[in-house]
């Protein structure tokens, strides 16, 4: 099958192409009416995108497995820093602002490298254990997601 710029040239002003051209050219591409049985890539593509979606499937299962639960209230003052102690054997994996504000949250007193957060929603962090810090710019509620290894 001709590359487009060889159909094209075949069609440029002045050329009268053949009969076996125009078929080549009509070969080359899909009708409304045609069935699209292959083309290049997609099913390699599809069976990628199939391979992310089962692992990510089986990812949601192990975590669930794990028991995840929502730790206490958390209910922080206006510009005061707050540390909050993830207990043994558990790993935070988000949290949840319950209003607006401006939330800052770190590894170390005064720190903002876990992520920053304008507004109200879920602030997901991975799976982090030890301590962290929080700091909001205004007084908020927060609900730690947290998980907790089965025994």
């Amino acid at each position: 099958m001709a590359k487009k710029s060889i159909l094209k040239s075949w069609f440029s002003t002045g050329k009268t192409p053949t009969q076996e051209q125009f078929w080549e050219w009509m070969d080359s591409y899909y009708h409304k009416n045609d069935t699209v049985d292959s083309i290049n890539g997609l099913d390699s593509l599809i069976d990628k995108k199939l391979k992310l979606l089962n692992e990510k499937i089986e990812q949601i299962g192990i975590l669930a497995k794990l028991g995840f639960k929502n730790g206490d209230l958390i209910k922080l003052n206006a510009n005061k820093n707050y540390q909050y102690k993830i207990e043994d054997g558990c790993k935070l994996f988000a949290i949840e602002v319950c209003n607006n504000c401006s939330l800052k949250i770190g590894s170390k007193k005064g720190f903002s490298d876990l992520g920053d957060m304008e507004g109200a929603g879920v602030v997901e962090l991975g799976f982090l254990s030890g301590n962290i810090w929080l700091k909001a710019n205004q007084n908020v509620e927060l609900i730690p997601i947290i998980y907790k290894f089965k025994s």
